[in-house]
Order: C-alpha cells, then sequence, then structure tokens
C-alpha cells in the first residue's frame, strides 16, 4: 500500500473524513469543518491524530519494544493487531498507519 493509499484510508476509515468533490484534495471533518491536508502516514502529528481518534473509538494502542519495535492497536487487551516492525524514525508513522489499518479492515 502507498502512502497516498494508507493516507486515504486513515482519513475515511479511523477520521472520517471526507472530499467535497471528486476533483478536491482536502479533506473535511463530517460536521462540516475543514480537515485540510492529512498525511499522518509521513506527519507524526497527523499520526498522532490517528492514534487518539482510535483511542476514542475503544482501541488500545501499545508500543511493544522487544528486540524491534511493533505497533499495536487491540480491543480485546490479549488480540492483538500488528503492523511491520520499524526500525528508524522515517517509518514510525507508516507503522501507526499500518496498525491501525488492519485494525479497521480486522486482520
Amino acid at each position: 500500500m502507498t502512502n497516498d493509499e494508507l493516507n486515504r484510508l486513515m482519513a475515511e476509515r479511523v477520521m472520517g473524513f471526507h472530499h467535497e468533490s471528486e476533483y478536491s484534495a482536502l479533506w473535511y471533518i463530517p460536521n462540516g469543518g475543514y480537515a485540510g491536508d492529512f498525511t499522518p502516514a509521513t506527519d507524526a502529528n497527523d499520526a498522532l491524530r490517528v492514534i487518539k481518534k482510535m483511542q476514542a473509538k475503544g482501541w488500545l494502542y501499545n508500543i511493544c519494544p522487544d528486540m524491534v519495535e511493533f505497533y499495536h492497536f487491540s480491543l480485546s487487551g490479549n488480540q492483538y493487531v500488528h503492523s511491520s516492525p520499524v526500525n528508524c524514525t522515517d517509518e514510525i508513522c507508516r507503522a501507526i498507519c499500518e496498525a491501525a489499518a488492519k485494525a479497521v479492515k480486522g486482520e
């Protein structure tokens, strides 16, 4: 999945954002507010917004720092949804989004 595809999935399925038209690149909030540009796969502030929204929906967020770091979202506490391992800070935003994507897709 590309960063653009991951950003779109996070915007639509996690945040509930939508485009005003098929030609618009900007995101809007369901209540009519303006969300602007939303790139959680590469922007740390937007990735944190994904975490907060997932938590508001009842998901638990965990970092498991063993030999490599895994980012998890879980509903039951014993059934984790894993992302890929992360080895550098450039990939952390993407890993958070991958974990959220797997969670909302039910993988």
